[in-house]
């Protein structure tokens, strides 16, 4: 995401809403609140409903997605931590490690994650 991105607001959904309504077009809409004209046409495409753009509609439709979103467990599994850290136990490099799991087909963690969970280990007195 680009530096200093913030979601729209529902105050913004309801000035979209009524400029919308009275013909305003996006990049005008967008520069009365200063955004870009492409975020206004997102949010119009992806929350608008069949008869147009609402703003409660368009907002619950956000809420819903964003929680949605934010439900979806993550991928790193206490299990393939503990390959993880097995291997770098075994003195593998956090590279190797990424690197064989996903050889073998798994949906690992990029080194730099490796180095972070390293690195807060260490902070909190463990010993990898």
């Amino acid at each position: 995401m680009p530096k200093g991105y913030r979601h729209l607001t529902y105050e913004e959904r309801c000035q979209i809403s009524a400029l919308k309504g009275s013909g305003r077009s996006n990049g005008e809409i967008a520069r009365q609140f200063g955004r870009d004209p492409a975020t206004v046409g997102r949010e119009v495409r992806r929350n608008g409903g069949e008869g147009g753009y609402a703003h409660a509609e368009a907002q619950a439709r956000a809420e819903a997605r964003r929680s949605a979103a934010s439900s979806v467990p993550g991928k790193m599994t206490p299990e393939l931590w503990a390959q993880v850290e097995g291997r770098l136990r075994e003195g593998w490099s956090p590279e190797q490690v990424s690197g064989r799991l996903r050889l073998e087909g798994l949906d690992a963690p990029g080194r730099e994650w490796i180095y972070r969970h390293v690195r807060a280990d260490r902070e909190a007195g463990g010993t990898l």
